[in-house]
């Protein structure tokens, strides 16, 4: 994440004058070259940053408040740092450079202080109520029949549970987190709207994509193409889906609830009986699968799992994900694994992270040595992620028998197809809430909700439930307007695997070091030196569209 990207309150400051007297740095400029400004300003982030991630990581991993506290403060001085307006103005009036890798530094810097024009005090404001609900997310455990449960108690209990009345009281206590959350974090999406609409934004949503080099408008255009090229083919399989639980269950269609889907926010697809592939990963080192993969492929990762923290326990971060502490080779993930199917393909995820940061050119400027955007890595995760439903990476990989592979192959093409459609429109219904919860932070956020999962995810609250359940999702709250790249990632992951094919032969590329470099060379290596669509016309032939994967779900019509 470069620069405090996506997180306005997470960037850092300039330090004070001694002399108590700021000259305008439009004046340093005329004995101070642009080059020197960017080098100065970029080692003053880069100090602060791995502050942040030092004690980001230790709160994250031992549930240590007091590094949460420090890395807040961190993250205060970053964003003072990036609120400077002198060098805000610099940078904007910087001439053009001759030099692309110094161009783009300054148009990512720029960016950077765009998003942290703001006051002391709403840096203060917005920090502090990140940091609260941050700990709430952290600490909290729901209570299910008197006791503590974790994520990973809810999800396993939302997987296998036969029965309804119990599976409905682990989804209602996945969503009691939403109720202690939903109020602050009202008031924190009102405070990034007033220092957005100060910055002469409309809101804070408009001001994070065009901030992130997205197109609102393109954005959501492509959004209504995705809907309407799924709303039939959506339809069709949520019956199935829901014609399949119905028999599980032993309910009627028309009685399926949101608690006989297998997570909470109906993000992936249930198991329908036509392919279970847990028993697979019982008793087995995912790490150890996971390392395989990737040698296969040309990439060490044994490093990478050295520093990571990979299994749960009491006041752990809960969820997910990869960083690269340094930009200098210490990459690490934190997982809460358990040996089924769904950990594995999150391991090989936040893995498909770890390999991105840890092939981009070193030599590359430090701010350069990062993806070239959200979606990228993104992208690159799930395709690695999916590598769990490809019949070759299950014999090579997790020993299946070559004759119960190939009974699967078609089921778990299927699956991943199935997977890819759900998460789609999941993506739409939440996207679609964000920017409107930033429209009006103040409208009936229940009932916005509800209407908009019924739309695109044909989901509806049982009778009388007005909840805050849009709350209980962690990225509304810490990693705001963040989901549509999820979304894009889908799109170009189809596009990727769609290149990769055509040079190939095969879009299954388990022991195949060749894609491995295809990917190292085309896609991680360049860093961020180019806009993010530069990137992918490069690596794939073509700017990001949506056919790949509109033509990847042609198997769900067969």
């Amino acid at each position: 994440m470069g620069f405090g990207e996506g997180v306005p309150c997470k960037g850092f400051g300039r330090p004070a004058s001694n002399t108590g007297v700021t000259q305008s740095i439009v004046e340093v400029l005329s004995a101070m070259d642009i080059r020197e400004l960017v080098r100065d300003r970029v080692e003053t982030v880069r100090a602060i940053m791995l502050q942040i991630n030092e004690a980001s990581w230790l709160a994250d991993t031992l549930g240590d408040s007091e590094q949460r506290l420090k890395a807040t403060e961190a993250r205060k001085r970053l964003a003072q740092v990036l609120s400077d307006p002198d060098d805000y103005q610099a940078l904007r009036g910087a001439p053009p450079q001759d030099d692309p890798l110094l161009a783009r530094q300054v148009d990512m810097l720029t960016r950077a202080y765009a998003r942290n024009q703001m006051t002391p005090e709403e840096i203060a404001e917005q920090a502090h109520m990140e940091e609260e609900i941050e700990e709430v997310f952290v600490h909290f455990r729901a209570e299910l029949d008197g006791r503590s449960v974790s994520e990973n108690d809810i999800n396993e209990i939302l997987r296998d549970e036969q029965d309804t009345a119990a599976r409905r009281r682990a989804w209602e206590a996945s969503k009691q987190i939403g109720r202690l959350v939903a109020p602050k974090l009202v008031e924190l999406v009102e405070a990034r709207n007033r220092a957005a609409r100060r910055m002469g934004y409309r809101d804070f949503f408009a001001m994070s994509l065009a901030l992130d080099e997205l197109d609102e408008d393109e954005l959501f255009a492509l959004m209504g193409a995705l809907a309407a090229a799924t709303d039939e083919l959506f339809a069709r399989e949520k019956g199935r889906i829901d014609g399949a639980l119905a028999a599980r269950f032993g309910v009627e269609p028309g009685s399926v609830g949101p608690w006989h889907y297998s997570d909470p926010f109906f993000q992936r697809a249930p198991d329908d009986g036509s392919l279970d592939l847990d028993y697979i990963f019982k008793g087995k080192d995912l790490p150890k699968l996971a390392s395989r993969f990737f040698a296969g492929i040309g990439m060490d990762v044994e490093d990478i799992l050295a520093r990571s923290d990979l299994y749960e326990r009491p006041g752990k971060y809960q969820h997910a994900y990869c960083n690269d502490m340094d930009r200098e080779g210490d990459i690490r993930t934190i997982c809460n694994l358990r040996d089924n199917h769904d950990w594995m393909s999150t391991l090989l995820h936040e893995l498909g992270h770890g390999v991105y940061f840890k092939y981009i050119d070193r030599s590359l400027p430090w701010a350069l040595r990062e993806h070239a955007h959200t979606l990228t890595t993104e992208a690159v995760a799930m395709i690695m992620g999916n590598q769990v439903f490809d019949a070759r990476w299950l014999v090579r990989i997790a020993g299946v028998d070559e004759d119960e592979a190939a009974r699967i192959e078609s089921a778990a093409a299927r699956r991943s197809a199935l997977q890819s459609l759900v998460f789609i429109r999941w993506c739409l219904a939440l996207v679609n809430f964000e920017r409107e919860l930033y429209a009006n932070p103040r409208r009936d956020l229940n009932a916005l909700w509800r209407e908009l999962v019924a739309v695109y995810q044909g989901t509806k609250a049982p009778d009388g439930r007005d909840e805050p359940d849009w709350a209980a999702k962690i990225h509304v709250a810490l990693y705001p307007v963040y989901y549509q790249n999820y979304m894009l990632g889908e799109l170009l992951a189809a596009q990727m695997v769609q290149a990769i094919a055509a040079r190939a032969g095969t879009a299954s590329f388990t022991d195949m070091p060749e894609v491995g470099q295809w990917f190292v060379d085309e896609v991680f290596a360049p860093g961020a030196r180019w806009h993010w669509n530069e990137l992918v016309r490069r690596a794939t032939g073509s700017p990001l569209g949506a056919q790949a994967f509109t033509e990847r779900l042609a198997i769900l019509t067969d």
